[in-house]
């Protein structure tokens, strides 16, 4: 009798460790569910390390396994930052913390100028982009080619830039940081920039013809203003 009170107790055991763990009565969705930046959703810096990262998943991720939607928004965020570790991992290659402060990494070396500037613009852009853009501001070049009076097609070319610079980065880093604070800022002083230099290349190229083109001048300056800022707006992030 005692042998078998026994197995019956063991048998009862087995069953529970088999049977498939169930939710607990009182379980809530994940607080930060509809959170867009993926640092903030998971509750970490933009300085935490990759396994500062993973320890934030797997916690939220046991936490909030009963919810669909709730793991479903953890997961995307932890893959869209695996995969700013791996682009930092391949462009930089691997470089192993410190032990002193937070953030730093031995092997860092000083980022020259051209490094700098070679950043302010994405190799990434698509045909498509330039096709689109392109259109837009070659439109705007052909205008003013044929028209006595520059200052509208100038205009729409200055505006439609500094949409598209706005549109870019809010695309980009919907929560910023942005320039002064303000997406529609940096977004002007963008536009600004590339309408410096593309009235520099202007005056470079136009000044030594201008016996050559005479009243036509105006017209063709105003062409090769929007072109090369559209030109230098589409690849400039």
């Amino acid at each position: 009798m005692r042998l078998q009170q026994v197995r019956a107790a063991d048998a009862g055991t087995l069953g529970d460790m088999g049977s498939p763990e169930e939710p607990p009565y009182e379980y809530k969705p994940f607080s930060r569910l509809r959170e867009r930046n993926p640092y903030r959703l998971l509750g970490v810096s933009k300085e935490a390390s990759f396994e500062e990262i993973q320890d934030a998943r797997n916690y939220l991720f046991e936490q909030h396994k009963w919810h669909e939607p709730s793991r479903e928004a953890i997961e995307g965020a932890f893959d869209t930052l695996l995969q700013k570790h791996l682009g930092s991992r391949f462009k930089f290659g691997f470089r192993p913390p410190r032990t002193g402060r937070r953030g730093e990494a031995y092997g860092e070396q000083r980022v020259t100028l051209w490094k700098r500037f070679a950043s302010l613009f994405d190799p990434t852009i698509t045909m498509r982009t330039i096709i689109n853009e392109g259109a837009v501001f070659g439109a705007f070049a052909l205008w003013v080619l044929f028209s006595s009076d520059q200052s509208f097609p100038l205009a729409g070319s200055f505006a439609y830039s500094v949409y598209q610079f706005q549109s870019k980065r809010v695309k980009r880093n919907p929560d910023g940081p942005f320039f002064a604070g303000n997406a529609m800022v940096g977004a002007i002083f963008s536009t600004l920039c590339c309408l410096a230099i593309a009235c520099a290349v202007m005056a470079v190229m136009t000044t030594p013809l201008t016996a050559i083109l005479g009243q036509s001048s105006r017209q063709v300056g105003g062409f090769i203003t929007i072109a090369v800022m559209g030109a230098v707006g589409i690849y400039l992030k």
